[in-house]
């Protein structure tokens, strides 16, 4: 069994996701992870990254809104009556 880093493995076996999904969800209980000594040193094995990924394909992860900004904040530009341009 090989077992690689969370970057390695984010970008190996769960297809190039940011590693700091994989510490989420091993600490909110859905990834299993080998934990090596103090801190964030978690070792993945693909095994487990594909259980991971199966439990998890009908779950759509949406991102939170960044502290001090509230859903639907206008874009840059527009809060002084400026449009942006069209997407064509």
């Amino acid at each position: 069994m090989i077992w690689k880093k969370a970057a390695p493995a984010a970008q190996d076996w769960c297809g190039g996701i940011n590693p700091k999904v994989l510490y989420a969800a091993h600490a909110a209980g859905k990834l299993k992870a080998a934990k090596i000594g103090a801190g964030r040193n978690l070792l993945f094995c693909e095994a487990w990254c594909d259980e991971w990924l199966v439990a998890s394909k009908d779950h759509t992860y949406t991102k939170a809104p960044r502290a001090g900004q509230a859903q639907g904040a206008v874009k840059h530009g527009e809060a002084h009556g400026q449009s942006t341009p069209a997407a064509h």
